[in-house]
């Protein structure tokens, strides 16, 4: 029997859009830097101390309001443009103001939180590659498998038990040996999500494929 009609295809346009979602959280995260840094409020901005009056939530966002004292020595009522971790009722912070708008106070920048926008940046933007490069990688060995793959028999070797975050068996990581038809001996590894837990020494059926660059793929028939 050819059992290349039962290989698994992989889900490579779901990798991809989880990939390109990663990415684009990375350039969230890219604007957010440098809507932050755009303005150099803190070159520009005449330095002031102000003190929060007011924190309302409106949907998704605070709309926070300050009260500072200008160089005439009047209190002056801003809204606050916060570029760091959201103050509370009555804190004093130290702000700037841009000439001509002096009911706009910028906050301090926060250089942890920006250290931490940078890391998710680097973080996201990698693990995006990382599955895109991989959507097309399981892509490529499908079709090879699919197209040019030989029908063997295997023989299990090693299990390794996966269990998801509440300890419940999600699948088994199955290590096998197969025998190619020149007599070569190889090794390959499987997922088995469904059915029951191999065993050591049971035997299924193996697609493999020899690489165009060399080397040897095989994928275990569940």
């Amino acid at each position: 029997m050819d059992y290349r009609i039962k290989l698994q295809k992989p889900k490579t346009g779901a990798l991809s859009m989880m990939g390109a979602a990663f990415i684009a959280l990375a350039l969230v995260f890219v604007f957010i830097i440098i809507g932050n840094n755009s303005k150099n409020i803190e070159g520009r901005g005449k330095e002031v101390r102000a003190t929060v009056t007011s924190v309302q939530r409106i949907a998704r966002t605070y709309e926070i309001k300050v009260k500072y004292q200008n160089d005439d020595g009047e209190f002056v009522e801003a809204l606050l443009q916060n570029r760091g971790a959201r103050p509370s009722l009555g804190q004093t912070i130290k702000g700037y103001v841009l000439d001509g708008n002096p009911q706009k106070v910028y906050s301090e920048e926060n250089k942890t939180l920006k250290t931490v926008f940078i890391i998710l940046v680097v973080a996201f933007a990698g693990l995006g590659v990382f599955i895109i490069l991989l959507s097309k990688k399981e892509g490529k060995r499908y079709k090879l498998l699919s197209e040019s793959g030989i029908t063997c028999e295997g023989i299990v070797r090693g299990i390794t038990i996966m269990k998801d975050g509440n300890g419940k068996i999600s699948g088994y990581a199955v290590h096998f040996e197969y025998t190619d038809t020149l007599g070569g001996v190889h090794e390959g590894d499987s997922m088995v999500y469904n059915g029951r837990q191999p065993s050591i020494g049971d035997r299924y059926p193996v697609v493999y494929a020899m690489e165009p660059k060399g080397g040897y793929i095989a994928e275990m028939i569940q």
